[in-house]
Order: C-alpha cells, then structure tokens, then sequence
C-alpha cells in the first residue's frame, strides 16, 4: 500500500498548470558570442527553438561605454523563432555587447546576453545589464497569483462539475451559487491582472505607454489564454446554474488555464495540452470538492453530497497520477535533477504535502464507512491542497529542472603520452568555466607552455565555441594547470571538444573527446 501511496503522490504532485517542457531556448547568435570581425556588422540576430514574443527593446546593443548601438527597432523573423535588430553603421573598433528578453511561448521571460568584437577580439569579461525592476516585479507578481487564479478555477468549475456529479439540489443552495461567483470573478481579475502586467514584462515601465507593446501583449499565446480565461470565467460567474453556458464556460476555462503554461511549448504539444487539462479539470474537481464538504458541513445532505464525492474525487486522483506520470517524462532529465536544483527540490516538498494530503483523504473515507464525524480532518486536507496549489503556482514560475540541470563534470583526455584532466563548473548550457591539469603516465604533474580548446557540434548547426584558456601558477610554486575565461556553450546536447596542448617549442598534442551539455 504504502509504494501505490508513493506513486500516486509524485505522479499527483507533478505542477499540474502544464510544467512539461523547456522555456524557449537559444539555439544561435549572429554575431556569434566571442567573435572577433574584420568589419561592421549590419544586424544582430538571436534565435530560439520556438516562436517568442518580441517588442522594440527586445534586443539591445551597447559598445564597452555602455552607448546604445542598435535602432530600438527589434523585429520577429523566421516564423517569430528569431529575433532581429539593426545596428548603426560603421561600428568603432571595441567590444559590444548584446542582450535580450523575450516572452517564451510558455509565459515565460527568457534572457540571455552575447559579447563580439568588431576589429579585434573582445572583452569577454562584460557583463549582462541589470534587469529592469519593474520587469522583475511583474514577473514575480505574475508567478504569485498564479495561485490565487489556481483557487478561482477550482472553485468556478471543480464545484459546478462537483455539483451537477453527485448533489443536483446543490444547484438551489445560495452558498454553492456563492462560491461559484467568487471563484469566477477571483479567476477573471487575477487573468486580467496578468494581462495588465505583460507590457511591463516586456519592456519595464515604459512598456504600459506604448499602444505597440499592448498589441505584442495581446498578441502573445499569454494574452490570448489570459483574455479568453477571462471571459470564461466570467460566463462562469453570471451564468450560474444556467448549464448550456456553464458547460462551455467551464471548457473555456480549463483550457486556457492549461494553455498558459509550459504545455504548448515543445515538441508534442498536442498530447500535452490535452494530458494537462485533464489534470487541471481533475485538480479543480479535487480541491472544488473539499471547499464545497467543508462548507456545507452542516447542511442536511452532507451524507449524500460526501459518499458521491469520495467516488469521484478517487477518479479524479487517478487521473492526475496518469497525467502526472506523462508530465514526468517530458519534465525531467536527467533524474538527477530532482534533488539539485531548486525546481526538483520544491517538487520533492509537493510530493511530502501530496502524501499527507492523501492520508488524509483516506482516513476521511475510513471515518465516513464508520459514520465517525471528519469536519476537522476535511478543514486539513483543504488546507494542504490549498498548500499544493501555492507550491504549484511557484514551480510554475521556476525554471524547469532540465533547464536548471548544471552539474559539475571531469574529462580524461589523452593527448598522445599526457593525460588531461578537464574540470567543468558546471555542464549546463550558458557560461562554463575548464580547468586542465596535465600529467604524465605515471600521474606526474606535467607542465605546458600552452593550452587551447575548441567545442564543436556533430551535427553543425552552430560555429564552434572557441575556448581560451590562461596559465596559471600557483602560489605556493606547484605545477602549473590552466584555466579558461568563460565559455559561452548556447546549447544542449552532444559536443565535441578539442584539447590542443603545446609542451614546449617543438612538440604538442591534440586529442577530441564527447562534451556533454545539459
């Protein structure tokens, strides 16, 4: 019994707003970061694995002064998976710097920065400008109301399904048309309020004075489900009990929930859009159904409405744990990332509340066979889903664990009679950091006068990351080792490293070995 409990609680604790795939990744910069041109170039391109939303300043370009380089002017190209702006012609020999925030598919503001050289190589040590604190602030008061708009589905829709299921004279009682009312107009403000804070998202304070901000923000796959939650939600609040527009409204609604989130990112967005509104509607019908027990308490058909909502709350937990399980496979890799970064750790305290929420319903159930009284015990479990449902509405805003994944890695390379041993920070993708340490056969520690590398990718969608390297001798006189200036890998997957060394003037090694990048 206890293993089911286990399963069912990590599938039924998988963040059940559509946390399935990865926000919008880079795939490719031009300039590419750490280039040295001959000449001025023209334009500066980003681009991503997936459509994004971008406005004027989504793209900026400052030379080393910190001077604006660009027209302000960023336009959507390839289908919106890149990003392009202009540059002013005839750049000065120096280091600029590129940086950028765009809204991801998912709801999601991604940024990143890329530094390149016009006339010589650049100083890579730029770097990136301070986010916008409005920006931040939007972002964060996105991501907590989420779960007060979590609370307003599962009131304007869990209750109703819960109603129109097991208790049809509900539909007469003030107190249900109450929560129904309430947990619609909760939802519809909450979504405009997410709405409202697009523009800022996008472009900081500014952004809620530029009609052509308003119109990206509309535009983008958050407004549209923010707009069309809202008026689901609000069919949803004047239509009760009225049931050819609640059915509707209530569809309306739970779709868009889902559709707000990671699951129409991706590959498979399809099947994960469906599996999540499945899991939404399920949610809501299990949280809608416990505010409903609890405040009709006292009500004369408690009995009744109880026995038939332990029937289908127990439906209901089923079909969270099988849409739960399909999120797992799409949200995690490698496992290892559930207990490293911060995403997997709160999921881990989701499960423990999902657990104990779970326990409780079934003593609830025991109790309710043996006519025992279960008032306190259903306030509990209420109070632990409404726990779940803000730990959910913070995973939400989280960074995914296979993006989050950066764990540390050493590589072995053989470099003819040497062995290098090549220390990764961190393998994520972004910037990394190599140490080298080269030694002999017998595990002495052997010297170099130079040490470069370069990372290339099998398939050749990306120039390669050149990887720089610098010598450094130890205080305390030891061998020397190197150390790289940071490297700027941009993409997950299988890389090919290339570990050139240079022993003295007339003899050098170069060997290649896998580079794994999460």
């Amino acid at each position: 019994m206890v293993p089911i409990l286990v399963l069912l609680a990590v599938a039924a604790a998988w963040p059940g707003a559509g946390v399935a795939a990865a926000h919008a990744v880079l795939v490719g910069a031009d300039p590419a970061y750490g280039v040295a041109l001959e000449t001025s170039p023209a334009s500066m391109t980003v681009s991503f694995d997936e459509p994004v939303t971008a406005v004027g300043n989504t793209v900026t370009v400052v030379d080393s002064g910190g001077r604006r380089v660009d027209d302000g002017q960023a336009r959507s190209a390839d289908g919106g998976r890149s990003v392009v702006v202009a540059l002013q012609p005839d750049l000065p020999v120096g280091t600029y710097l590129a940086s950028w925030a765009v809204l991801s598919s998912d709801g999601h503001v991604v940024g990143g920065s890329s530094v390149f050289g016009v006339g010589g190589p650049p100083d890579l040590s730029a770097g990136d400008p301070p986010r916008d604190p409005t920006t931040v602030a939007a972002d964060t008061m996105s991501r907590l109301l989420g779960a007060l708009g979590y609370l307003g589905v599962a009131l304007a829709v869990g209750i109703p399904i819960v109603v129109l299921s097991v208790w049809r004279r509900g539909r007469e009682v003030p107190a249900v048309t109450q929560l129904v009312r309430i947990g619609g107009w909760l939802t519809a403000g909450v979504s405009v309020a997410i709405f409202v804070a697009l523009p800022a998202r996008l472009a900081g304070t500014s952004g809620w004075a530029d009609p052509a901000i308003w119109r990206q923000a509309t535009e983008s796959s958050v407004g549209i489900t923010m707009l069309v939650r809202t008026i689901g939600a609000v069919a949803l609040a004047l239509a009760w009990p009225r049931i050819p527009v609640v059915l509707p409204a209530a569809a309306l609604t739970i779709v868009s929930t889902a559709a707000a989130g990671h699951a129409v990112s991706g590959d498979a967005w399809v099947g994960a859009l469906a599996s999540t509104t499945v899991h939404v509607a399920a949610m809501a019908v299990w949280v809608g159904g416990l505010v409903l027990s609890v405040v009709v308490w006292r009500n004369q058909e408690r009995d009744r409405l109880l026995a038939g909502f332990a029937r289908i709350a127990f439906w209901s937990l089923l079909a969270v744990a099988g849409t739960g399980l399909y999120q797992a496979w799409r949200s995690v890799d490698p496992p290892d990332s559930l207990w490293t970064t911060t995403w997997g750790r709160l999921l881990l305290a989701k499960i423990v509340l999902v657990i104990a929420v779970l326990a409780a319903a079934g003593l609830v159930r025991t109790l309710l066979l043996r006519r025992r009284p279960v008032g306190r015990l259903l306030r509990l479990e209420l109070a632990l889903q409404l726990a779940i449902l803000l730990v959910t509405s913070i995973l939400v805003g989280a960074v995914p664990a296979r993006d989050a994944y950066d764990p540390p890695d050493t590589l072995l390379v053989q470099l003819g009679p040497l062995t290098a041993e090549v220390a990764v920070d961190g393998t994520g993708a972004g910037d990394q950091e190599l140490t080298v340490r080269l030694a002999a056969a017998d595990g002495t520690p052997v010297e170099a006068l130079e040490l470069d590398g370069v990372l290339t990718r099998p398939d050749g969608d990306l120039g390669p990351v050149e990887v720089s390297f610098r010598r450094v001798e130890p205080v305390e006189l030891g061998p020397t080792y190197f150390v790289s200036n940071s490297a700027r890998v941009p993409l997950a997957g299988t890389w090919h490293l290339r570990v050139t060394v240079r022993v003295d003037r007339t003899t050098g090694y170069a060997a290649t070995v896998p580079y794994r990048v999460w």
